[in-house]
């Protein structure tokens, strides 16, 4: 049976790589691949060409800890509604360190859409 897990539960197993999908949240729509990745200069976040969002307000790709939007750990403004993006995140921002990866809208001040990873094969069984 495959296993979904916080982005915590991911990290913490020790990948290099996180690979998920967008959910919408509060009734908005959002689908398409995301990826963490840790590169040589820090931890990237990948977009997918699937990726897509209802477009809205001023919106931003972060960290969310303990129900509060962290700007300290904003990768940035979301560039686009839809298509592939990459982010760098900032010096420092540990993604271990957070609950969730959201999309989050200044205008309704809430989560839009969260990243939901799955298990890496070998924790499947």
């Amino acid at each position: 049976m495959r296993k979904i897990l916080t982005l915590l539960g991911v990290l913490a197993c020790g990948p290099a790589l996180a690979e998920g999908g967008f959910v919408g949240l509060g009734g908005h729509a959002a689908k398409g691949g995301v990826e963490l990745v840790e590169g040589e200069s820090g931890w990237e976040i990948h977009l997918g060409a699937d990726f897509a969002v209802d477009p809205g307000g001023k919106t931003a790709l972060g960290f969310m800890k303990d129900g509060a939007f962290v700007e300290e750990a904003k990768a940035g403004d979301l560039a686009a509604a839809s298509g592939a993006q990459v982010y760098d995140l900032p010096e420092g921002v540990e993604p271990a360190d957070y609950d969730r990866l959201v999309i989050y809208c200044y205008i309704e001040a809430a989560a839009i859409a969260e990243a939901v990873f799955a298990a890496t094969p070998a924790e499947q069984d």
